[in-house]
């Protein structure tokens, strides 16, 4: 790389470059090295075991399905300890003084209520910036918007190269040194370009990556228990600890929002990598073929949406997985100059996990049950000896995944949303294939539950695993020798594991569903209100008023709960106060349900406000995404656990 191509000023070369600390404390670090090398020493001895002494010779096709299934889990597992075996985290950088930034918002059809928010807040950061959205929509409302916020506005009338090539737009028609990536769902926070933009001081690097959270905590991939403050989501192991350990191997994937990148950099490249549906894993590939170094910054500066409904997380993950699958075929990953060895093992890992991953454990699945169902089984070896090779590696693996993740609970979890996700990354295959793949906008607002008919598949897995440890029961009941009665216990246990680990993830696919354009923060809002109401019955009108708190809220509309019964089309007024400013409003009550506390009757009661100031909307917005949303994200165990741990380091 040619570094007079990167405009390095006198000031950069003086900073010199920005060094990582280590991401764990050292009582840390020494827990997840120990328990890493247990489970690759115990791994290696199950699968020697597995290679040199269960041939089932009566079914050698059954044996080599399976073994070379179990091979390529345990190969999986070998890649995620290689690619997290250390860690970095760093040290908060002052931002470069008087540098030209822009923040580029995309969007295509988001609704303009969800675009809002984000474009509301983008200007609001406090470093002196542009920011423009870039509509590939071309639509006056969101014209209008911009107008309306002070923000400039660029629109695309043709779509070539769907997001790469509104990003591209953007680029052509901005001169600014450093420019922000924002996806038109996430809602930055006023410091996120101070945040940033030290760390280009240092003149290898071409992009600073951050953590990508979420504020809507009962999306599909999340789980919640607010009453024991635990939170998890499937993408939490990928930012907090695949990233970090991406990291330190120089191997980052640019995940295009939020992120920053040098304009220097991007220019190299021929701009926003194009001709696949990942052009933010494509570009960020790119750099490093070139030799540029993107940096992981492991903090909330922005939080999005994450899909709501099953239907949006597979879509997302569908095109994720088509999209590494184009980028492996059209970069040659292997067999293009540019990346060291760690980097191109880093990006095989994630190959992997997007293709070979979803086969095997879709085989494991299938073994267990076509074994109860016919009798025939994968391996011959005593009960004895598989419980002495197996068990020791199968609590090893699961103890190693808890200390990377500090919880336990969290392997259990990631398998049920690696089992939830199985057909969409198998389809993922298609994408070595397919040359034109359409880029498909994930659903993030209005959105239908998933019927059971489009989930024939999984219903169908969870009824041939339920009968399959009806079988294996019944079986084990009637056993002819110790050793058949093992191999049923063994195959049943396996049954009832992964029928226990699907259900929920299934049920929550056909059960969950988003009736609104706008997510509603939940309770724990520690807004106070006062309420006057005028309920009408056949004896007239009563004047009703109270003070609670509100349960949920948005821009549009909040819940409170109080014991009067207030029946839809109740109109309410409403006074509460944000930062010292008094608000009024008048709501209407658009349904109520009755609940039982303590062995008395409430009402919860949601209102759409119906007379509300633009100024005063934009303020409670403002306050749940920068006061409520912080809040309620610090229950997220994986990212709370790995943010907090830089000042011990």
């Amino acid at each position: 790389m040619n570094i007079d191509s990167r405009r390095v000023s006198v000031e950069d070369i003086e900073a010199g470059p920005v060094l990582p600390l280590n991401g764990r404390t050292p009582k840390q670090d020494r827990l997840v090295k120990l328990t890493v090398i247990l489970s690759l020493v115990l791994g290696a001895r199950y699968m020697y075991w597995r290679w040199t002494e269960t041939f089932n010779p009566a079914h050698p096709t059954f044996w080599w399905t399976w073994i070379l299934a179990e091979s390529e889990l345990f190969l999986s597992s070998l890649l995620f300890y290689a690619t997290t075996w250390r860690v970095t985290r760093y040290t908060p950088e002052p931002p470069l003084p008087r540098r030209n930034v822009d923040v580029f918002i995309a969007t295509y059809n988001e609704p303009v209520e969800l675009l809002r928010d984000t474009v509301m807040a983008a200007t609001a950061i406090e470093y002196p910036h542009r920011t423009v959205i870039l509509d590939d929509g071309n639509r006056p409302e969101v014209a209008a918007l911009a107008r309306e916020l002070a923000c400039d506005y660029l629109p695309r009338e043709v779509n070539t190269h769907a997001k790469a090539g509104n990003l591209n737009n953007g680029l052509a028609n901005s001169t600014a040194e450093f420019v922000v990536t924002l996806d038109a769902d996430h809602v930055a926070s006023p410091t996120l370009i101070d945040d940033m933009l030290g760390y280009f001081k240092d003149p290898g690097i071409a992009g600073v990556q951050a953590n990508q959270d979420f504020y809507n905590l009962d999306s599909f991939q999340h789980v919640v228990d607010w009453k024991r403050s635990f939170g998890w989501q499937f993408q939490e192991l990928f930012f907090g600890v695949s990233q970090p350990g991406k990291d330190a191997l120089n191997a980052v994937v640019y995940c295009g929002s939020p992120a920053m990148l040098r304009r220097t950099a991007v220019d190299e490249i021929g701009g926003i990598a194009t001709g696949t549906v990942t052009e933010d894993l494509h570009t960020g590939l790119r750099l490093h073929q070139k030799g540029w170094r993107i940096l992981y910054l492991n903090k909330s500066v922005a939080r999005g949406l994450s899909p709501q409904t099953f239907v949006g997380f597979e879509t997302q993950w569908k095109r994720w997985g088509i999209g590494a699958m184009q980028v492996f075929r059209k970069e040659k990953i292997l067999l293009h100059p540019g990346l060291t060895m760690w980097q191109r093992l880093a990006y095989v890992a994630s190959i992997e996990y997007n293709l070979l991953f979803s086969w095997a454990k879709g085989i494991a699945i299938c073994t267990v049950i076509f074994a109860l169902f016919t009798g025939i089984f994968p391996l011959l070896a005593t009960p004895d000896d598989f419980l002495w090779m197996y068990v020791p590696h199968l609590l090893a693996t699961i103890w190693a995944g808890a200390a990377l993740t500090g919880a336990f609970v969290s392997p259990l979890l990631t398998e049920r949303y690696n089992v939830v996700k199985l057909l969409a990354q198998l389809d993922a295959f298609t994408g070595y294939f397919r040359r034109n793949a359409k880029f498909v906008v994930t659903p993030k607002t209005i959105s239908a539950a998933t019927r059971i008919s489009s989930g024939w598949v999984y219903v169908l897995i969870l009824g041939l695993l339920y009968g399959g440890t009806m079988v294996g029961v019944s079986r084990m009941v009637a056993y002819r020798g110790q050793s058949e009665f093992w191999a049923y216990a063994v195959a049943t246990a396996f049954a009832a594991f992964y029928f226990w680990v699907i259900i929920p993830g299934v049920a929550r696919a056909v059960r969950r569903k988003e009736e609104r354009v706008y997510y509603r923060f939940p309770g724990g809002l520690e807004l106070p209100v006062r309420w006057e109401a005028f309920a009408l019955s056949g004896s007239g009108a009563t004047r009703l008023r109270g003070e609670t708190y509100a349960r949920n809220a948005n821009r549009y509309g909040l819940s409170i709960t109080v014991e009067e019964d207030l029946p839809p089309g109740t109109f309410v007024s409403l006074d509460f106060e944000l930062d010292g400013r008094p608000i009024r409003a008048l709501a209407e009550v658009r349904r109520t349900f009755p609940f039982q506390v303590d062995n008395a009757t409430k009402f919860a009661n949601g209102l759409r406000f119906v007379d509300l100031k633009r100024e005063d909307a934009d303020l409670l917005a403002r306050h749940l995404f920068t006061t409520v949303a912080p809040r309620h994200g610090d229950i997220m165990r994986i990212t709370a656990a790995t943010q907090g741990v830089g000042e011990a380091a």
